[in-house]
């Protein structure tokens, strides 16, 4: 299928950022595999699904897709869940991590930003 066919069999977005989805082939062993991945680099969950035929995984990664206003919804309450334990922690890499999030960054890599910042700066125990 050429990437015109692909995007003529209307892929849906990632259920878990809303990214387009990315077509990619292997072939391993003489075993042909379809995949399709969220291009977006800061999705949350990257999903990967694959058929052994290009319309089997257009079928998958659409079934992925099934719910994602559910899943949005699900994720805006994990984030203010998240949010309201912040408020009550007074650690420096708490307070920095919810200004971040409540300017609109991205959660996942602000936590990261900010473990490895605290790392670097020795304010996290070593498991030596």
């Amino acid at each position: 299928m050429t990437n015109e066919a692909i995007e003529a069999a209307a892929l849906l977005p990632c259920p878990f950022c809303g990214g387009d989805a990315t077509p990619d082939y292997s072939n391993i062993e003489g075993e042909a595999a379809y995949h399709f991945h969220c291009q977006n680099g800061d999705c949350p969950a990257w999903p990967n699904v694959q058929g052994y035929t290009e319309a089997e995984a257009i079928a998958a990664w659409n079934t992925r897709a099934a719910a994602p206003a559910l899943m949005a919804e699900g994720a805006r309450l994990e984030r203010e869940r998240i949010v309201d334990w912040l408020k009550s922690c007074p650690h420096p890499v708490a307070i920095t991590i919810r200004a971040a999030i409540e300017a609109g960054e991205h959660l996942p890599a602000t936590i990261v930003k900010e473990h490895r910042s605290a790392d670097d700066a020795g304010h996290l125990p070593r498991a030596d």
